[in-house]
């Protein structure tokens, strides 16, 4: 389910932001920003090619100030956002999906703040073919980009691990 915010709409020719609302009711998990201004909330959300994206300094900011500010967002083409409802079969993400001959796993996706966004234990990535943003704010991604954190991205996210997830 999508709602308009403030009458605003999506328009065709600039990129999305996504990120997860933390002062949301019941129909505001998710915000969705264009230009600059948030033009719609969202309860569940299927993007195919999704990039992940976080400000570092942003994040930087936050750890300092403890004000919450959005830093962490999934970025898409407004063509390639889909918003079903909570009922429907593509609301939620399927535990194997296959593209031609490859099978991929889905993969909850966090973000950790001063690493970025993680799968499993040690891997960050920046990209899936497909990303469900579901109304329990959880992120998940199919055929995600998956390379090794350095050391020090590793040590920041061990002293992470007993925390929640923010995203």
């Amino acid at each position: 389910m999508i709602n308009a915010y403030k009458g605003r709409v999506i328009s065709d020719g600039e990129p999305v932001l996504v990120y997860r609302n933390l002062n949301g009711g019941k129909d505001k998990i998710w915000s969705i920003k264009q230009g600059g201004l948030v033009v719609a909330h969202a309860t569940n959300i299927v993007i195919d090619n999704p990039g992940f994206e976080f400000s570092e300094a942003t994040s930087n900011r936050v750890a300092a100030t403890g004000k919450k500010t959005p830093h962490a967002y999934v970025v898409a083409l407004p063509r390639n956002l889909k918003f079903p409802a909570a009922t429907h079969r593509m609301a939620l993400p399927p535990p194997l999906m296959s593209v031609g001959n490859f099978g991929f796993t889905c993969r909850r996706v966090w973000y950790r703040p001063g690493v970025g966004f993680v799968v499993g234990s040690d891997k960050a990535t920046n990209y899936a073919m497909k990303a469900w943003l579901t109304p329990d704010g959880r992120l998940h991604g199919v055929g995600c980009s998956i390379f090794d954190l350095d050391d020090q991205e590793r040590a920041a996210l061990a002293t992470q691990a007993q925390s929640e997830p923010t995203f």
